[in-house]
């Protein structure tokens, strides 16, 4: 009763002169009524004079309605509002201003010293431009080693395709030639050998051949001065015959003795005899001339055997000299190291003449030059289910002063398939490529971006209802609770 009392002293002293049997109707359709039993009927009863108090009972089911409503309306508009307020899901990612044709990163290959340092950080370079040089000698001696090599065997190569083709004279090829007329020792030594090597084996083959021809010739000469002989002999027979012939008739007249013709059947006989020994010797003469061009024959053909061997052996040395001659001058013309694209240089790890550069190591980042810049976001794992391209993003450009640099509005336009690892922190992400329109870029005013500034980008993913995120827990823990069943 005595709070009731305050209130009503306080609604008193707010209201002012607001007539009290007026308030009581418009509190008495709320049940509230009772709180100016106290202190209203007081003054009423000091107005009155002598008139006794009475004890009004209060009703407590119109407040008890009156605080369930408000709680019903309360939670009934709350749950309204969960159940249609869309909220957005994001993902909220880190980032950096890359170029959209991303930096080009120098190597090399092979590594080595540092010889001389041409550019530092900052610098602009075109494509083409030296960064650095790498010491060049042990690849300068390995390549003019191997030159020589080629020359060498390119002028073998010509030696054996004349001695093949039984050519007269040697054709050095062009290459050595002219190295040899430029003064290269080399060339010089290599053209002077072969020629050297091709007469005295022209010359080795010629004393063959030479040999074999006069061993011909002499038999042919036999087989001439026997037939000679052999005419002769005819020639004698004949006269001994007709001599022969006289006497066997004078014998048989009786004038002359038997002794005479037995002598010259004697000579005929003999004369008979040499005759077959003369055709055979002209047969062995002929059979000694066969063998000899049979013999040359093979002279030159086993000269040719030699030189196709030896011509096969020099072009597969050739094939092999050649492709390492051009790996050698591969590596000598690495040994400078050029600008890929036109740029400028971002980082370098040149930095000592003299210093060792490992094969392989990242050794210049070079940022295209006048190229579109993008915004490459890491998205985390867990989020990559909200995330894809065509989604809208926001981004914040953290070098940049927040209170003066408005957000930038941009699109994803492209999410790696498969997830990065970051070699030094161990931090896994997808890669997820964010455009920003020219006219987002303008609001920046005097800001002006550049490759390499760190930005946190937001997602915006799909839109959920509030409901949706105090239900979720309870989604959860009712399926896990059902798969443990």
């Amino acid at each position: 009763m005595a709070k009731q009392t305050d209130i009503a002293a306080w609604l008193k002293t707010r209201l002012g002169r607001v007539d009290p049997a007026r308030l009581r109707s418009l509190l008495g359709t709320t049940g509230l009524s009772g709180l100016f039993s106290g202190r209203a009927g007081e003054d009423e009863r000091k107005a009155a004079g002598a008139k006794s108090v009475r004890k009004v009972p209060v009703d407590p089911w119109p407040t008890a309605a009156a605080g369930v409503l408000v709680v019903a309306l309360g939670l009934g508009g709350f749950t309204a509002w969960a159940g249609t307020a869309q909220l957005a899901a994001g993902a909220i990612a880190q980032g950096m201003v890359t170029s959209a044709t991303k930096r080009k990163t120098v190597k090399h290959l092979e590594g080595g010293i540092v010889a001389e340092i041409r550019v530092q950080e900052g610098d602009s370079v075109k494509a083409g431009d030296v960064l650095f040089t790498l010491e060049d000698t042990r690849a300068r001696a390995t390549m003019e080693l191997l030159e020589a090599q080629v020359m060498a065997e390119r002028a073998a190569e010509a030696r054996l395709l004349a001695e093949r083709d039984g050519a007269d004279t040697l054709e050095i090829p062009l290459e050595v030639g002219e190295a040899a007329e430029a003064g290269n020792p080399r060339a010089q030594a290599a053209m002077a050998s072969q020629m050297s090597l091709f007469s005295a084996r022209n010359e080795q083959l010629g004393g063959q051949i030479d040999i074999l021809e006069s061993r011909i010739e002499q038999y042919e000469q036999q087989i001439e001065g026997t037939r000679a002989e052999q005419q002769a002999a005819e020639e004698q027979t004949r006269i001994i015959r007709e001599e022969l012939e006289g006497l066997q008739k004078l014998l048989a007249a009786g004038h002359t003795n038997r002794t005479r013709v037995l002598a010259l059947e004697r000579a005929v006989a003999e004369l008979e005899g040499q005759r077959g020994s003369r055709i055979a010797r002209i047969s062995q003469a002929k059979v000694a001339i066969g063998e000899a061009r049979i013999q040359m024959i093979q002279v030159r053909e086993d000269y040719r055997r030699r030189v196709l061997e030896e011509l096969r052996e020099t072009q597969d040395r050739l094939v092999d000299l050649e492709q390492r001659l051009k790996s050698a001058r591969d590596v000598y013309e690495r040994l400078v190291i050029r600008a890929p694209i036109d740029g400028t240089v971002l980082r370098s790890a040149v930095n000592t003449v003299g210093g060792v550069v490992s094969p392989g190591e990242p050794l210049m980042d070079i940022a295209p030059a006048e190229d579109d810049l993008t915004i490459e976001a890491r998205i985390r794992p867990t989020d990559i289910d909200i995330v894809h391209a065509g989604l809208p993003a926001q981004i914040r450009i953290t070098a940049f002063d927040q209170r003066m640099t408005p957000p930038l509005d941009g699109t994803v336009v492209q999410v790696a398939p498969d997830i990065v690892t970051d070699q030094q922190t161990g931090v896994s992400y997808y890669v997820a490529r964010i455009a920003v329109p020219d006219e987002e870029l303008a609001g920046l005013q005097d800001a002006q971006l550049v490759a390499g500034m760190p930005a946190e980008i937001v997602v915006a993913a799909q839109e959920r209802t509030a409901l949706d995120y105090l239900l979720d827990p309870v989604r959860h823990i009712l399926q896990r609770a059902f798969r443990e069943m």
